[in-house]
C-alpha cells in the first residue's frame, strides 16, 4: 500500500498543480483515501470519486474538502438498500455526479426499476453476460430522485451543472 499511496500522492499533486480534474476509484481503502485527500486538499481542478460506494458516514467529511464530487453509478445497487439509501441522501446536491460506468456496473434493482433497464449482450473475461447500457443513467436518476424525495429534473440539472463545472477547463 505504501508504493500505491506514494504514486497516488504524486497524481494528486499533479492534478492540483495543473488545475485539472482528478478521477479516483477507491475499493475498500476508504479510510486511507480520506486521510490522503485531507492531506492534499483543496482540489482547485476538482476531484471525482468515481462510482462511489464508500461509507455514508465518511461523506460529510469528504464533502467539506474543496473540489470533491461524488459520482454515483449502478455499482451502488450491489450494496444493500440499508447501506446505499443513506449514502444517496447524504450527497450534497452541488457535489453530485451521475454515471453509468458502462459496460460495467449494471444496476441490480427490483421493481419498478428493473423493467426499465437496458442491456447489451457481450463478453467480459470470456463469460457471456448482460452488460450495462449507457441509457441506464435515466433509471439511476429516477432511483436517486425517489430516495432523496426530490424532482428528477432538479437532480439532473444539478448533476449536469456539476459535471460542466468539473470537466470544462480552459
Amino acid at each position: 500500500m505504501d508504493e500505491q499511496a506514494q504514486v497516488f500522492r504524486a497524481q494528486l499533486h499533479l492534478g492540483r498543480e495543473l488545475h485539472r480534474p482528478i478521477s479516483v476509484h477507491c475499493v475498500s481503502a476508504f479510510g486511507k483515501l480520506h486521510e490522503l485527500l485531507q492531506q492534499h486538499a483543496p482540489f482547485p481542478g476538482g476531484l471525482m470519486l468515481h462510482s462511489w460506494v464508500g461509507p455514508a458516514e465518511m461523506m460529510d467529511a469528504l464533502a467539506k474538502l474543496e473540489g470533491v464530487y461524488f459520482s454515483l453509478s449502478g455499482h451502488l445497487t450491489r450494496m444493500s438498500k440499508k447501506k446505499y439509501e443513506p449514502m444517496v441522501k447524504r450527497v450534497p446536491l452541488n457535489r453530485l455526479l451521475l454515471e453509468t460506468d458502462a459496460p460495467d456496473g449494471k444496476p441490480r434493482l427490483g421493481e419498478p426499476y428493473q423493467q426499465k433497464l437496458f442491456s447489451i449482450q457481450g463478453q467480459t473475461n470470456s463469460n457471456e453476460q448482460e452488460l450495462n447500457h449507457p441509457a441506464n443513467i435515466s433509471v439511476m436518476l429516477e432511483l436517486l430522485a425517489d430516495i432523496r424525495g426530490e424532482d428528477a429534473e432538479k437532480i439532473a440539472d444539478a448533476a449536469y451543472a456539476n459535471a460542466t463545472r468539473l470537466f470544462m477547463f480552459v
